[in-house]
């Protein structure tokens, strides 16, 4: 289980949701000026790491990053993807959850 690969079987903390690992890791990169990409298996699951990583971004004072990182995923137009792409290719990107 994720508590066992975690250590809490023997007297360790069980860590947090992968979900939330994953936001979190994201926002780190964000904030350090890093681009990354976040794959997610489901278009529900690219959305929650896009709303976990704005909140943490926002939480440890970083609210002017969250529109620097946004989601891509089947269901947006076409005209939406090419302008996630387009931000992507031009650098206004830092971070995108993507399936």
């Amino acid at each position: 289980t994720l508590a066992t690969h975690a250590g809490a079987s023997s007297g360790g903390t069980p860590r947090s949701s992968p979900i939330v690992e994953v936001a979190a890791l994201l926002a780190e990169c964000v904030r350090h000026d890093l681009r990354c990409i976040a794959f997610c298996k489901t278009k529900k699951l690219c959305e929650l790491v896009l709303r976990y990583c704005r909140d943490t971004l926002r939480d440890t004072g970083s609210p002017e990053l969250e529109s620097s990182v946004c989601a891509y995923r089947g269901g947006y137009s076409a005209a939406d993807r090419r302008a996630v792409e387009g931000a992507l290719f031009a650098g206004d990107l830092r971070g995108v959850a993507t399936t």
